[in-house]
């Protein structure tokens, strides 16, 4: 997260796109606009009003243009007008809040992404500890019923040699007492 930032914003004319269509009319400019991207370009404006050849020193708040001394008197007679030094400040103050205002918004999803991606982290860390935690479990209960079938084929295995052992020997017996003369 970035904190101290400052972003200073230069713009020759800050209005609204409604206001700069409204001076583009006003200045007999084109309607085929092509825009560029902002970062190192200033565009070409004209600072003057084309029916007097005057600088523009106020903004028609009812006509969203831009005007010069003499159309205050002759076009814009009684309309409310504002200075274009104090329009510019006021769109300057209003855009540099908006963008500190998106800009700490995404702060804030951000540091909530992360915060989310560590609890996520957390969660995956806790599922593979139980999953090793119940393959352990498993596994002693195979190695417990495995040992207690050996035990038990070898327990019978033992009984069957028993068993065998001792028809080993009664059949021994009986062959040594059939050898023997009598």
């Amino acid at each position: 997260m970035c904190l101290g930032y400052h972003v200073d914003i230069y713009l020759p004319f800050s209005f609204t796109v409604d206001m700069a269509q409204a001076a583009s009319k006003t200045q007999k400019l084109s309607r085929n606009h092509e825009f560029k991207e902002a970062l190192g370009f200033t565009p070409e404006v004209k600072s003057k009003c084309a029916d007097y050849n005057e600088s523009f020193s106020f903004v028609c708040i009812i006509c969203d243009v831009l005007v010069c001394g003499y159309c205050v008197t002759e076009k814009r007679n009684g309309h409310k007008l504002s200075q274009l030094k104090d329009t510019i400040s006021q769109q300057k103050i209003k855009i540099e809040q908006d963008f500190l205002s998106k800009f700490n918004k995404t702060s804030g999803n951000v540091s909530k992404l992360e915060q989310s991606l560590s609890t996520f982290g957390g969660q995956v860390g806790a599922v593979v500890k139980s999953i090793t935690e119940e393959g352990i479990k498993i596994k002693s209960m195979v190695d417990l019923y495995t040992a207690k079938r050996i035990a038990f084929i070898e327990k019978h295995a033992q009984k069957e040699k028993d068993i065998l052992t001792k028809i080993l020997l009664d059949n021994k017996t009986i062959l040594c007492q059939s050898i023997r003369p009598k």
